[in-house]
């Protein structure tokens, strides 16, 4: 069973297949279309090639054919999103059909605006679906039900529009209250009261709400339990019946029915997963080592200090004057090399590091002692001075927040001042969004922002 409406109206008035009509159809213009509608067919699409080149009427038949295989593909691959989309364009093409009869034998070139547009319109939302292109669901959607509002109603015959949302998930208790809008002109006289049945159940429910436009029906949940495992999508088949007053001379029953074929989507049990990543700059400090090159102090009659204050040796930030600075608690002098003297005898550290003049530059205090004579070895030493310079910097703090809800439920997310965030939203099936406001492409998602704080919610989408 496609997911798609059945207008019967519509399948009665295309009588003949594209091929005769493109071919058979028109003597003025005969030759030529077949020429090149025979020389696309090879390499193009025969729903391109009948919307271009062929009648209206075949046109809308090719359409129909892809949009069947393409819903029933994408049922079985678990795609409901696009089966839903596919739904709602056949629904399109079947009440077209229907209400543009009299256009069905022209050529595309000689049908009027109305169908023209329709094709042109049709045809690019197939194409999209087809290649799963679209990157806005909810706009492809949208475009869909713009092209449905588009078409005239030229007959008394009833015809419904596509559902605006198929999806729903089933709840313990409760109904699911479904509308359908369309065209139901006779739906207030008494005895034409219009019936929904839901798969293969016998009982029909009547209208709870109706006009010439809409008609609504409460179907408990019970009727709508799901026959799949929960973590997959499930198709509910809808018929609507629609009891209508012909139009013209009615020898015995004036009284005629519409049946029309619809599909709800339940939805599984779980939505996904959403991950809202919370990002904010904080203060931060960056660092890197320092060596200073080697030193040599010896203890000669020019560098004896005989107050022992020792020599100072100061070293200025290597990266002076970019916003780097020196970490006086780093400081410190290591000798690499002793040569000649005893520690503490004949050289020592006076200061290291030089706590009174380490703020703006790495020092260290030195005293090597000299020995004339035979008094002994005079101090000789080598020496680095190791510190670590520090900058100021703002570092950039991810915190995700798990939004684990189940449908219909929401999640309150805190933000703090200055703070910016980003999701990634794993689609039941599969299908991944990310983004960064409260526009997300899905149709399963709303985010409602709220100045220091945002409520994300999982929405089943009850047509």
């Amino acid at each position: 069973m496609s997911n798609r409406a059945h207008i019967r109206r519509a399948e009665d008035t295309n009588r003949l297949s594209p091929s005769r009509w493109s071919c058979l159809g028109r003597i003025t213009l005969g030759l030529l279309i077949c020429l090149m509608a025979s020389s696309q067919s090879v390499s193009a699409d025969p729903s391109d090639v009948a919307c271009t080149v062929g009648v209206f009427g075949a046109c809308l038949g090719s359409l129909s054919e892809k949009l069947r295989g393409l819903v029933e593909s994408f049922e079985n691959s678990g795609k409901a999103l696009e089966a839903g989309l596919g739904a709602q364009i056949a629904t399109n093409v079947a009440l077209a059909r229907a209400q543009l009869d009299s256009e069905l034998n022209k050529q595309m070139a000689q049908a009027n605006t109305m169908a023209n547009n329709f094709a042109t319109a049709t045809l690019s939302q197939v194409h999209k679906l087809e290649a799963q292109t679209f990157k806005d669901a909810k706009s492809l959607s949208n475009d869909i039900l713009a092209a449905a509002n588009a078409i005239p109603f030229s007959h008394r015959e009833p015809a419904v529009r596509p559902l605006a949302n198929p999806y729903y998930v089933p709840l313990e208790n409760g109904s699911l209250q479904i509308r359908i809008d369309g065209h139901f002109l006779d739906i207030g006289k008494p005895g034409y009261n219009p019936t929904l049945l839901v798969g293969d159940q016998p009982t029909p429910y009547p209208h709870t709400e109706n006009s010439t436009d809409h008609l609504q029906f409460s179907v408990p949940y019970s009727a709508l339990t799901r026959t799949t495992p929960d973590n997959v999508v499930d198709y509910k088949r809808l018929t609507l019946t629609v009891p209508y007053h012909k139009s013209g001379f009615c020898l015995f029953s004036c009284k005629g029915t519409e049946t029309f074929k619809l599909t709800l989507i339940t939805l599984p049990r779980s939505p996904g997963t959403l991950v809202v990543t919370k990002h904010k700059q904080v203060p931060d400090t960056d660092t890197k080592p320092v060596t200073t090159p080697e030193q040599f102090q010896d203890s000669k009659d020019d560098d004896i200090t005989e107050d022992k204050t020792g020599k100072l040796y100061c070293f200025a930030p290597a990266d002076a004057g970019t916003g780097w600075r020196i970490r006086p608690s780093t400081v410190k002098g290591r000798v690499t090399k002793i040569v000649e003297g005893r520690e503490n005898t004949d050289w020592w550290w006076v200061s290291n590091p030089d706590s009174l003049t380490s703020q703006a530059n790495a020092c260290v205090r030195m005293e090597t002692l000299h020995k004339g004579g035979i008094g002994g070895h005079s101090g000789k030493v080598r020496f680095v001075v190791d510190y670590v310079e520090e900058h100021d910097k703002l570092t950039d703090v991810d915190t995700p927040v798990q939004i684990d809800r189940s449908w219909g439920g929401s999640q309150l997310v805190n933000l703090s001042q200055g703070e910016s965030w980003t999701g990634r939203f794993l689609q039941f099936d599969g299908r991944i969004y990310e983004f960064h406001d409260g526009d997300i492409e899905s149709p399963f998602v709303s985010i409602d922002p709220g100045g220091l704080s945002m409520t994300v919610s999982f929405v089943a989408q009850k047509p």
